[in-house]
Parts: structure tokens; sequence; C-alpha cells
């Protein structure tokens, strides 16, 4: 049944290396640049501003009495990266050739740093541009954004989603607040742990270099025989793309009859398939913990298509712990 109205979408930092080649904390199609320790094999991603020294504000904090305080800074110039001496007390060596304070030196891949202590060598392993990540402030692996929809802490608990937007910038929607835009360098808190986001100012992407459109997108969402294992179809600018039958469609197709069944009584589209995340995880049978992992796929298979804004295929009331169908140009075929 095709709907007669549309809504439009408004749709610190080392560790131990796994075997040299692979690293559990960046996905394996993701290029990074990673400075690693020969003796030790601790790795470190690098962030556009990558801080090194004794300090907590660092973002390569090593704490030896060799390193001063803020020994050196590492920086993304666009095309390579540079280090630069900040008067540090023992010196900064690049292939054992002491630095001058304050003067930037090229790196190339290969190249091996000493930080004050000439043995005490880190290598540039990979010195692709910096990717954006999510630290968390209390130590530990960052997580790579790596696509435009983000589960945190992890894609099996997604207690928020960071996602980028039609105007290519960072946002964090949690379950219980309102939707916060983020800067580069942003803090926030997540189930009482605190994180910063590391974002590349060069990274943004804007509207008019999307193939897709947001407004020309439509779902067409099917039940199979049983009522249950929808399917999902995308329809866009004259494209059709099958997500095929997956159980996380199931809840697209419950908000979709939500919406449907309240536009035909009348309700108006302001107020039309909202539902309690209790009541619908009672309606489909799954934990309300489920409901939160499967919107997150279904948001991150819609992202995959390139489509903006894809949080928005299924809105949030915060407060009241609503949700509905985002998408107002919508069809559902019943079995």
């Amino acid at each position: 049944m095709q709907l007669p109205f549309s809504v439009s979408m408004a749709f610190v930092l080392f560790f131990p290396l796994e075997p040299r080649g692979a690293h559990p904390y960046v996905p394996g199609n993701v290029a990074m640049a990673l400075l690693r320790h020969l003796l030790s094999g601790r790795v470190s991603i690098l962030e556009p501003e990558h801080l090194v020294g004794r300090s907590a504000m660092c973002s390569l904090q090593i704490a030896e009495t060799y390193v001063s305080s803020h020994h050196a800074v590492l920086r993304w110039m666009g095309s390579l990266w540079e280090i630069k001496d900040l008067g540090s007390r023992n010196g900064t060596f690049v292939n054992a050739y002491p630095l001058r304070v304050g003067k930037p030196w090229g790196l190339d891949r290969g190249d091996v740093i000493a930080f004050g202590e000439p043995g005490q060598d880190w290598e540039l392993t990979h010195d692709d541009a910096p990717r954006p990540m999510v630290i968390p402030l209390s130590g530990g692996p960052p997580h790579v954004l790596d696509s435009d929809v983000n589960a945190l802490p992890s894609t099996d608990d997604p207690k928020a989603t960071v996602f980028r937007g039609v105007d290519g910038r960072w946002r964090i929607e949690r379950r219980t607040e309102p939707t916060m835009p983020l800067e580069d360098q942003s803090r926030f808190e997540i189930d009482g742990r605190a994180f910063r986001l590391s974002c590349p100012v060069f990274g943004y992407r804007t509207q008019t270099g999307l193939k897709l459109e947001a407004r020309n997108t439509r779902l067409i969402v099917g039940a199979m025989h049983d009522g249950r294992r929808a399917g999902l179809r995308v329809e866009n600018g004259g494209n059709i793309f099958d997500l095929g039958c997956r159980p996380h469609h199931d809840v697209v197709l419950t908000l979709a009859r939500h919406r449907l069944s309240d536009t035909i009584r009348g309700m108006p589209d302001s107020s039309a398939g909202w539902a309690y995340e209790d009541d619908l995880a009672t309606e489909l049978g799954i934990s309300a913990a489920q409901i939160h992992v499967d919107i997150f796929r279904v948001r991150r298979e819609v992202a995959s298509l390139g489509i903006p804004d894809p949080a928005d295929v299924i809105e949030r009331r915060p407060r009241s712990a609503q949700l509905r169908l985002g998408i107002g140009a919508f069809e559902v075929e019943e079995a």
C-alpha cells in the first residue's frame, strides 16, 4: 500500500600490538597512522595533533624520567606527518639524528623516532591520514569511527550512537538525552565513562558531494508468511537497494505498521507512529536491549548506501523512551 504522504528524512593511546600486520582496534579496511614501540610492541594510533610526553594530557603518554612533560608533537599537514621537539630536556631523534628545538621535520613511513633515550625507538609503521576516533579518557584503546553510524561502547551494547549528519559533522545520540553535536576535542559521557572525540577538521563532507538525497528516500518493508523476518528495500532517486530479510528488520516492519495504523485513524503526522520501547519489546518478543542493537544495525545498513542522516530512519523521543519510523514515505507489503 502506497501512502499519500511523505515526510523529509532529517535522515592514552597505547596498548599491546597483535601479530604484525594486524591490529585488534583498527578495522581491517581502514588505513591508519601508527607508531610502534620496537622493544615492547606497543602501538599508538596517531591523532591529527599527537602530543607526546609524560603528562596525562598527552595523546601518547610515556611515563619515563628521560621523557619531558610535553616532549614533542606529531602533526598531520595534509599530505605528510611532521614532528617537532618542544624544548625537551633530552631531545628527540629521527633515525638517530637529533632534531633542533622547534624546527619541524617531515616524516616518512619506516622512520624511527626516539623520545629522550636513543634505543627506546618508535617506528612510524603507517603514515596514512588520521581518522576520526572516540577516545576513552580513562585509558584503553580508541574507537575508530569507520562508518557514518557507530555504536559505543560496542555494536553488541549500543548505549550511544555517534553518527555523521548531512552536513558532515558528527553527533551523538544517547538513549535518555537529546542528540548533541560534536566538534573536535568535544568531551561527553556514556554510562558514567568519559570520552573525547578526535576528528580531523579537514574531513567534513558536504551535502553537495552526496549521490543520494534523503528527501527522495522511500522504504518498502514486507512480512514473510509467518508475519516476521521482515524484508526491507530502499528506493532513492530511481535506485532500488534490496537489504534482504533479516531479524533486525522486524523493528522497522512493526514501527511501519504503527505509523500506518495511526495515519489511517486520522492522527496528525507529528504524532503518528510513536511506540514506547517497552511495549515494542513486548510486541516483538525481544528485550529492550536487543531493540537498540537492531536499531543500530538498520541505521548502519542505510548508512552504507550513502544516504545522509541515517540515524533518522528510526526517530527517538529520549525523555519518554518512544520510537517511530522516521521516514514518512514508505510502503508495507503484507504476506
